[in-house]
């Protein structure tokens, strides 16, 4: 059997440091800097939503200044502070099972403290002391850390945007600029935003101008009875700027089962394998070919089946890089020339 391709590269990101200490007295006082950010620092005021979470419908969050131990739950939210250069306001992290290869961070998160790969505990958490975490709203369920618990102990909660079920591409570069009015670095924020949108507006140039009609795709994460797909949300927005078409963008939720029967009678033209860290990805390839039930599925008849990195295609530093990846994957005759 022909092994898939990947198409996912490295993409070098530059990262600017937020700060420079100059030097910290025993006393605990600031530095020069630091004075000078406080007093130019303009109030930001937020809406956090936690309606999937279980825990409320909506959280307000006000910021007077901007955080100093911020924790994240997941690699994909500790590259997007990365990218907006505050490794020094990172007071700990948890790892993930899907770590981004298009980012270039690994050195610097040497440097901040893994509390958990998974479940992390309350008392870790409140070890070094955050005043802001960054993560899925089921992070801050009534099973994890409540609104109440993070209130209670001084912590602000932030959700992304992307994240959510509908969510775009639109909400990335809106979570860019809330960080980085959140964490006074907001023209370097406009930056990373303008960077991301010229690539995305390259590969819309070119799709526009593609006359067939865009490539079926259907996204395999796992499953063997019931598979289990995306429909909604950033990586159905994705797929549809790169001239593809999700087969279930009709079912209104981000991932749902299916059935083999619905995937043969909508026919995918390329399938999208979910990697985390590589693991059963050879597996799951084979799995595929070999179920007698899609065996006249043109993605399979003609092998076009690649592996995709699942937290670059919910969001994160390096998303905007995988409009063009998966661009390459619809139309290589036209991507790779």
């Amino acid at each position: 059997m022909k092994k898939s391709k990947s198409f996912l590269y490295l993409a070098s990101i530059c990262t600017i440091s937020l700060s420079i200490f100059l030097g910290c007295a025993s006393n605990g006082s600031k530095s020069s800097n630091e004075q000078v950010k406080d007093n130019t620092y303009k109030p930001v005021t937020i809406t956090v939503d936690l309606l999937r979470s279980g825990n409320g419908d909506k959280v307000e969050e006000t910021f007077e200044s901007s955080p100093k131990r911020a924790v994240t739950f997941g690699d994909e939210f500790t590259d997007i502070l990365l990218d907006l250069g505050l490794e020094n306001s990172i007071a700990g992290r948890t790892e993930s099972n899907c770590k981004s290869i298009r980012t270039t961070f690994d050195e610097k998160k040497k440097d901040i403290p893994v509390l958990a790969n998974k479940n992390l505990s309350q008392e870790k958490l409140l070890s070094v002391q955050p005043d802001f975490a960054m993560g899925w709203d089921s992070n801050f369920s009534d099973k994890k850390f409540n609104k109440d618990f993070c209130k209670e102990n001084g912590i602000a909660i932030y959700t992304p945007k992307f994240t959510g079920d509908h969510a775009t591409i639109q909400d990335l570069y809106t979570d860019y600029i809330t960080l980085g009015e959140i964490f006074n670095v907001k023209s370097l924020a406009e930056d990373k935003v303008n960077t991301m949108k010229t690539k995305v507006e390259k590969v819309k140039d070119k799709v526009k101008n593609i006359k067939s009609e865009p490539k079926k795709v259907f996204i395999y994460d796992s499953g063997e009875e019931s598979p289990f797909t995306g429909c909604q949300g950033l990586p159905g927005d994705l797929i549809k700027i790169a001239g593809g078409k999700n087969i279930f963008d009709d079912i209104d939720k981000a991932w749902a089962h299916v059935s083999w029967e619905d995937i043969v009678d909508r026919n995918p033209e390329v399938i999208l394998i979910m990697n985390y860290n590589n693991e059963n990805i050879e597996e799951k390839e084979k799995f595929l070919c070999s179920n007698p039930a899609l065996k006249d599925v043109d993605a399979i008849k003609n092998k076009r089946i690649y592996p995709i990195i699942l937290s670059d295609i919910e969001g994160g530093a390096g998303t905007a890089d995988v409009v063009e990846d998966l661009a390459k994957a619809f139309y290589p005759d036209v991507f790779n020339n």
